[in-house]
């Protein structure tokens, strides 16, 4: 399949409706659901998903899902919806955020699809959280054609000695668009964001545009680790401040109007650097914090510098803004419109084994459930505090935090803690990368 028929895949997914819809909310306590109305929403998206078949759109309400989901061809899963919504154009996955948790249990998404345009897999306005693999894709595993769009896919890992590929999204084979997404904090022994071509695949192209790729590690390729026969082409992405950038082995990878800036051990191995030809540059993207959702700042030398040949007529940013606001369409997942966004106030994150996270970690009794989770939040100067107990999971700190353990839970300064009293048990796999760990096992 050509460069162009993924494009074309990609706006078709985005753009058409297609056969039956089914409905998904948990805030719909149907006696009998069968997903054809949103009053009688079904409560799972494995339950949306298995009522449909290829042509079919599965809808779902805002609020988190742990699922780890199985989703074969041609079905299209939209995210973003408030739950009364009769069109699909009225839903909003940036204000309704749809969060697909996979609890650190397995993959989140798992797709398998076919070969034709029309056995596209869609997965469109979610977030894609706590996924674990021992072999591809911690996110997202793909195999076949697949466009993935408007997501936020954060801190899942594909950690198997040596051997799990594609923390984020692990591609095996197929033509696959992935667009306005943002991967950030995913983890992988290959490809921390990104593997495509988990094996001896086909020359089927993956495509990646206007795409946030920042804070991803792995031993080879943090952002993106491309292998085998893979064809990847990036426009107008941003891939910045990773452990490292993009390796290729075996594959054949162009860049063009792209920013790859400041990725700890390269920005590229196993490829010429393109920077200054095709639009490419390195420079800082002035990206603002996560917690404000990794916006342009106003100056970025990524506003006004991407190809405008992959926009079209009423294309959205992953904001929900148009996509061409200025002169030129802009690099990442986010569209400027000038607005100015304040530098990050270190904070405190309380983790305990009592908590939940669906809490902010602001105080003891709003503490989350998983180090992991606090870890992927925090930021450089943030301090991540772990009451006594045992944490599972793989993650990695990010410069300038610091984890500490030995708390009661109910502490109001560091120094009252007691490490040597209460245990505090990291039991997965940590990746300590420029941070702190003071008191925890």
């Amino acid at each position: 399949m050509k460069l162009a028929a993924a494009i074309a895949l990609a706006l078709v997914a985005v753009s058409a409706s297609w056969g039956s819809v089914f409905r998904v909310s948990r805030r719909t306590a149907s006696p009998s659901p069968d997903g054809l109305s949103w009053a009688t929403a079904f409560p799972t998206v494995q339950q949306g998903v298995d009522a449909a078949v290829s042509g079919d759109e599965i809808w779902v309400a805002a609020g988190t899902y742990k699922e780890n989901l199985l989703i074969r061809t041609g079905r299209a899963l939209y995210g973003g919806f408030t739950g009364t919504e009769t069109e699909r154009s009225g839903r909003n996955w940036s204000r309704n955020v749809a969060i697909l948790d996979g609890a650190q249990k397995d993959r989140v998404v798992t797709l398998i699809g076919g070969t034709g345009s029309a056995e596209a897999i869609t997965v469109d306005g979610f977030t894609i959280e706590k996924g674990a693999s021992r072999s591809g894709g911690g996110g997202v595993y793909i195999s076949g054609n697949a466009c993935i769009v408007n997501n936020i896919i954060i801190g899942n890992t594909a950690v198997s000695d040596g051997f799990g590929w594609g923390g984020g999204i692990g591609i095996q084979d197929g033509a696959v668009a992935i667009s306005n997404c943002i991967m950030i904090g995913n983890l992988a022994d290959q490809g921390g964001a990104l593997a495509p071509g988990g094996s001896a695949a086909g020359a089927d192209p993956v495509k990646l545009w206007n795409c946030t790729v920042v804070g991803n590690r792995s031993g080879q390729g943090g952002a993106i680790s491309a292998g085998w026969t893979t064809t990847l082409a990036l426009i107008n992405c941003v891939l910045a401040h990773n452990d490292s950038g993009i390796i290729n082995s075996r594959g054949s990878v162009s860049l063009r109007n792209c920013d790859v800036y400041g990725n700890s051990a390269y920005n590229f191995s196993g490829l010429a650097d393109p920077t200054g030809t095709n639009g490419n540059i390195s420079a800082d993207p002035m990206l603002s914090t996560f917690a404000s959702g990794l916006h342009l700042q106003p100056g970025s030398p990524c506003i006004d510098a991407g190809d405008d040949s992959v926009v079209t007529g009423g294309q959205l940013d992953l904001y929900g803004k148009p996509r061409l606001l200025g002169a030129h369409v802009d690099m990442g997942a986010d569209e400027s419109d000038g607005s100015a966004y304040p530098p990050h106030a270190p904070r405190v994150w309380r983790v305990s084994t009592a908590g939940s996270d669906d809490n902010d970690g602001s105080s003891w009794s709003s503490a989350i459930a998983s180090v992991s989770l606090a870890l992927l939040y925090a930021e450089a100067g943030d301090e991540v505090w772990a009451a006594a107990g045992t944490y599972f999971g793989s993650s990695a700190l990010k410069s300038g935090v610091g984890l500490y353990g030995g708390f009661a839970g109910s502490e109001t300064d560091r120094t009252q803690r007691d490490p040597k009293q209460r245990a505090t048990i990291l039991d997965g796999t940590i990746a300590t990368l420029g941070a702190y760990i003071y008191g925890a096992t």
